[in-house]
Order: C-alpha cells, then structure tokens, then sequence
C-alpha cells in the first residue's frame, strides 16, 4: 500500500496577501520616512535592475542590505514578529479559504516565495502552515545582516 503526500503550494505575495511584501515590510520596519528617503537612494539601483544592467536579485539584496544593515539577526527578528499583524489585516480571504480547505482535506501547506522568508515564518506559522520555501538571508561574524544565504527565489 503507497501512501502518497497531499502538498497544496501557495504563492506569497500577490496571493495570499495583496501587494508586494518586500516594500511593506521595509515600510512597516524602518517607517515611512526613512523608507521614502531611502528609495531617493535606492531608485538609480532599482532602475539598473528593471532595465538589465545587473540582476534583479542584486538589486533585491542591496536594497535590503541598505536598509537593514545595521540590524542584528535579534532585531530582523524582532521586525519579522512584529510584521505579522501588518500581514493579518492584508491577507486576500479567499486565498485564506482556500488553504484552510485544503487542510481540512488532509493537504500538507507549503508556501513558495521569492520573498525572505524571515518574514513570512511567524505569521504563516500563525496559521498552520506546513513549510516555507523562500530566500534565505545572512549575517556576518559580527551578527549584522549582509544579504542573502541562498540564492534569491523567483517567483
């Protein structure tokens, strides 16, 4: 007798949330004038990265190396607890129905994400989520956040 595995994958952002998760949470971390002023920064570097010229997966870690560099892996941590209400009161419904149906009918939930993970982790956990398959990141000897530990997931 096989016993086979019921997985359901959900996408993050766009689908269970509504929007981008990677400017939200930069937004709900840093606040809303140091978001704003850094994207003055940031834009030359984004746009780089929308017309080829380097990789959208540089631009997505130097973007978030520029606004969290000073943060120890306690303190990303912190910001990733604390976003899960902001993810709470943005989730799509229906998507939410969706997963909840198919763990009622005996599907293992996994969520697959271009986004950092770190982020997804406590509200998704929240909601009984299965496993997470996003970007990694990384911190150094000095336990501050340089980027990013496994290659970026695109989604």
């Amino acid at each position: 007798m096989s016993c086979k595995r019921k997985i359901a994958l959900f996408d993050f952002d766009g689908t269970l949330i509504h929007g981008d998760s990677l400017f939200s949470f930069v937004m709900h971390s840093r606040g809303y004038f140091i978001f704003y002023l850094g994207m003055i920064f940031i834009l030359p570097l984004m746009l780089t990265g929308y017309l080829g010229i380097i990789s959208r997966s540089t631009v997505k870690e130097w973007y978030l190396r520029y606004f969290f560099h000073n943060y120890n892996s306690n303190d990303f941590r912190k910001a990733c607890e604390n976003y899960k209400g902001w993810m709470t009161n943005h989730v799509k419904q229906i998507s939410i129905l969706e997963l909840s149906k198919r763990k009622e009918d005996g599907y293992e939930i996994w969520i697959v994400s271009a986004s950092v993970g770190n982020w997804i982790i406590p509200w998704a956990k929240s909601i009984g989520v299965d496993k997470i398959i996003a970007t990694e990141i990384l911190f150094d000897a000095n336990d501050r956040f340089i980027g990013f530990a496994s290659s970026n997931c695109n989604g």
